[in-house]
């Protein structure tokens, strides 16, 4: 138990301090944004190019941990988008953010810094392919639902295209492309180039959590409690099961990738959801809620379970 905590509460300390920053005023929202900015397309990128780029491809590469982490995703977003759709009777733009909310977690923030510290850096691998299928497959399909909810057919043919656009320029989609293809061609890097990746490489970690805690300081506690509650309890119990279940009942997925995978569900929701539902006028206090609440309580949640797979 204790090398676990000794891990996961100095994580979340740090995004307490970040929290406390973006809370008190010291850091306002355009900082914020800022130190995001860094970390999402300088910090984490370097770490991705040179953790995945040092290690074997056969070694990156696990379809059976891909197809169970996209099954459980899918299966997880399209339960909850359909209840709020038909049960409550909610827009497909509410379904699709409360859906994000349950089936979306911080890989990109929280959960490569967590895993690698946690299991080291062959973690890199199975968190860099779930974070592509989140970005290939469920956020497209959130796109696409929040811009038909806007009323227009028109806004389908845009949506697609803004999807393939995203996936595109997307730095963390860049960064495991190139990690993959400098792991395939079997390319080593320099000591200079070395030494510049790992010490920007470096910065994630503490960036990443800073970023995430002063991200919840600066942003409203956000409403909704009964849909947050719902959801908040698929997001951080549910899913980890679900995801569990897939990778070791019905894929035949390596214990130590099914560990890491389980884990990774059970991270609170992400940011991106937040800034999809500003971006949509969209739930934005549910989705402000649940990344709040999630993230709040998976100090102990997230603690407790890694705690469990670990003993």
């Amino acid at each position: 138990m204790e090398p676990v905590l000794n891990v996961t509460l100095p994580f979340f300390a740090v995004i307490a301090c970040g929290f406390v920053a973006g809370r008190t005023g010291f850091l306002g929202p355009g900082a914020v944004r800022s130190l995001n900015a860094f970390v999402f397309y300088f910090a984490l990128p370097a770490l991705l190019i040179r953790s995945l780029a040092n290690q074997p491809i056969k070694e990156i590469i696990d379809l059976s941990f891909v197809a169970a982490w996209a099954l459980s995703g899918v299966l997880m977003f399209v339960v909850i988008a359909i209840v709020v759709k038909l049960a409550f009777r909610k827009s497909a733009g509410q379904a699709a953010i409360l859906a994000q909310c349950g089936a979306a977690g911080n890989i990109v923030f929280l959960g490569f810094p967590m895993l690698i510290a946690l299991v080291g850096d062959w973690a890199t691998a199975p968190v860099a392919l779930v974070a592509s299928v989140d970005v290939v497959i469920l956020m497209p399909i959130a796109i696409i639902m929040l811009e038909a909810s806007r009323g227009e057919a028109t806004h389908w043919l845009g949506s697609l295209l803004q999807v393939m656009r995203t996936m595109v320029v997307h730095p963390i989609i860049i960064s495991i492309a190139a990690g993959l293809g400098l792991s395939l061609l079997e390319i080593p890097f320099n000591v200079p180039v070395d030494s510049f990746l790992e010490i920007l490489g470096a910065a994630a970690a503490p960036g990443a959590l800073f970023a995430l805690g002063a991200f919840l300081g600066v942003n409203p506690k956000g409403g909704g409690l009964t849909a947050v509650a719902v959801v908040t309890l698929l997001k951080l119990f549910a899913y980890p099961a679900l995801v569990w279940i897939a990778m070791t009942m019905v894929f035949d997925v390596n214990a130590q990738w099914a560990m890491v995978g389980t884990l990774l569900a059970a991270l609170p929701t992400a940011q991106y959801v937040f800034i999809f539902a500003e971006r949509y006028e969209t739930y934005t206090a549910h989705a402000a809620a649940a990344i709040n609440v999630t993230t709040a309580l998976a100090v102990v949640t997230f603690s407790a379970l890694a705690v469990q797979m670990a003993g």
